[in-house]
């Protein structure tokens, strides 16, 4: 993983953790359950020019699909 994914990734997070009003502890395991670091790897291109609203829909969307599976 680059840096620039690193530091987005923690971006991500804060931004998520901030709009769902979690604790750094809630958000951290909420991606680790999730697979939401590989998630957000893979979805860079599309996640990081968006904005943080958008970003957590876009999260919210693709854990709702797993639940489905």
């Amino acid at each position: 993983m680059g840096e620039d994914i690193i530091e987005f990734t923690a971006y991500a997070m804060e931004s998520y953790r901030r709009i769902k009003k979690m604790s750094g502890k809630e958000v951290a395991a909420f991606f680790e359950s999730n697979k939401l670091y590989d998630f957000v790897e893979r979805q860079y291109g599309l996640l990081h020019i968006e904005g943080p609203e958008a970003n957590a829909i876009v999260i919210d969307e693709y854990v709702a699909s797993l639940m489905i599976q």
